[in-house]
């Protein structure tokens, strides 16, 4: 049953208020459709934006790994001469030398990078509500002050 049919229930009628009736449903019927579109049409905004930023968090958490797997590989090397060095001190017992080199330990500082935020635009749906002729309700209020 059509939603038209629902509002308006059927009852004996002349051939023009079934003519009438029948097209207003095939409106309803077009509008129906016409709202199915568009909420369509939003749903696919949604999940295009949503998958942009996906990818966009997926790339990011990709440079995080990747800047943090090459952190610990300099701060691993780094680490090993400052050992080999102190090792080299110990051995010639420059106690002095020993110290500077666990106070430039102390004064390491590892990052990875911090976030930046830039500004993106984002193209909001919204939808402009279509402006009805005026001329029409005027015609039907017209006719029946006329008659």
């Amino acid at each position: 049953m059509s939603y038209y049919k629902q509002l308006f229930p059927p009852v004996p009628q002349c051939r023009s208020e079934m003519e009438i009736r029948n097209l207003f449903e095939r409106h309803m019927k077009a509008l129906l459709d016409q709202k199915s579109t568009m909420i369509n049409e939003i749903v696919e905004w949604e999940n295009n934006l949503i998958r942009q930023i996906q990818e966009n968090v997926t790339n990011q958490k990709a440079l995080v790994e990747q800047y943090c797997k090459y952190q610990l590989n300099s701060l691993r090397t780094t680490c090993q001469e400052f050992l080999d060095t102190a090792l080299i001190y110990e051995q010639n017992k420059n106690r002095e030398e020993v110290r500077q080199l666990i106070e430039r330990c102390h004064s390491l500082k590892m990052e990875l990078g911090v976030f930046d935020y830039p500004e993106q635009p984002i193209p909001f749906i919204k939808i402009q509500k279509e402006k009805r002729p005026a001329d029409v309700k005027q015609d039907v209020s017209i006719t029946h002050k006329s008659n």
